[in-house]
């Protein structure tokens, strides 16, 4: 039953009836919750919040479930990609704003201690 219910929700999903598969998905969260259908329900969530509720609920049931994971390594990948492409956009905007700029470490002066302050015995 549980195979016949997932090749099900995954034909409607491969057939981008999104509103068939989330129908089969709500019965099958009532009925017989587990892995396999949190991670389906993720592929057709409404929102990326709703998609990673769906993610961490088919972890919680199953934390080795293995496209759970793979999706959540993507998403964290791709989360990790798109803020290093942030902080080069941003470093660029520096640079057009302010071309000379050069970070540089200050100098600071140098200082001598004068061997006179110290009273010899």
């Amino acid at each position: 039953m549980k195979a016949t219910r997932t090749t099900e929700i995954e034909e409607a999903i491969a057939s981008n009836d999104v509103s068939k598969a989330r129908k089969l998905i709500s019965a099958a969260i009532k009925n017989e919750p587990d892995a396999d259908i949190y991670y389906l329900a993720s592929l057709v969530a409404l929102d990326d919040n709703q998609k990673s509720n769906f993610i961490n609920k088919a972890l919680e049931l199953d934390p080795f479930h293995e496209e759970s994971n793979n999706l959540l390594e993507g998403k964290q990948s791709n989360l990790k990609a798109q803020k290093t492409s942030e902080n080069a956009h941003n470093k660029q905007s520096i640079e057009n704003i302010v071309p000379d700029l050069k970070f540089k470490t200050p100098k600071l002066p140098s200082f001598q201690i004068d061997p006179s302050w110290r009273q010899k015995n």
